[in-house]
């Protein structure tokens, strides 16, 4: 009787945690398409203010150069060389922790990250769809 007992309450605490992953997935798709952003590394070009992404203007500028220079230069990794040159760097932010991230050179990777990022398309991506 107690093995019995055990595998149904077993059963249904794993029941609960699926259903509270499945509240907690829905909030976040629900938020992001409301517009409202949950948390995670910024995008180039926006800081936040009550949960809202707000452009930064001066962020913005590097964002429109990188897209234009793109689209004459062709390659993301003579792009990012050239940013570097000229001295840009990656967003830098810090953490509710206190530490520092960001700041630093641009990437091939980092380049294409963000001329493959929906959001400089005025999209947002939930866990379902781009919208």
């Amino acid at each position: 009787m107690g093995k019995f007992v055990q595998t149904v309450l077993s059963g249904a605490a794993q029941l609960e945690r699926e259903m509270i992953v499945e509240r907690v997935k829905n909030k976040i798709a629900t938020s992001k398409e409301q517009g409202l952003w949950m948390g995670g590394t910024l995008p180039l070009g926006y800081d936040v203010k009550d949960k809202e992404l707000i452009i930064n203007e001066k962020e913005a500028k590097t964002v429109k150069h990188i897209f234009e220079r793109y689209m004459e230069l062709r390659s993301m990794a003579e792009l990012a060389r050239e940013l570097n040159r000229e001295g840009h760097r990656t967003k830098r932010f810090e953490a509710k922790s206190g530490k520092v991230y960001g700041g630093e050179i641009f990437k091939k990777a980092t380049v294409r990250r963000i001329i493959t990022n929906p959001i400089y398309m005025g999209k947002n991506k939930t866990l379902r769809e781009t919208i």
